[in-house]
């Protein structure tokens, strides 16, 4: 978020955690609504829902793309 934004990431967490996101909180790790406002509170404009990934030609030229997934308890997990 940080990156996309221009700002440092001091700034970006500062941002965050006035919106009452924070980096300790796991959901994180699992749920997309806290980047969505986050990025909707910087001006940028989501898609509503997930988009799958389909090739790399396909990307929009902004994207997030979820790495290292993981399953755990029957959840799905990633590091954006």
């Amino acid at each position: 978020m940080a990156n996309i934004s221009g700002l440092t990431y001091a700034q970006m967490k500062h941002i965050a955690n006035a919106m009452g996101i924070h980096a300790t909180d796991q959901s994180l790790w699992s749920d997309t609504q806290y980047i969505r406002r986050l990025l909707s509170a910087r001006g940028f404009v989501t898609f509503d829902n997930e988009i799958p990934f389909e090739s790399w030609d396909g990307l929009p030229d902004l994207a997030l793309l979820s790495i290292k997934h993981y399953q755990e308890n029957e959840g799905n997990f990633w590091q954006g």
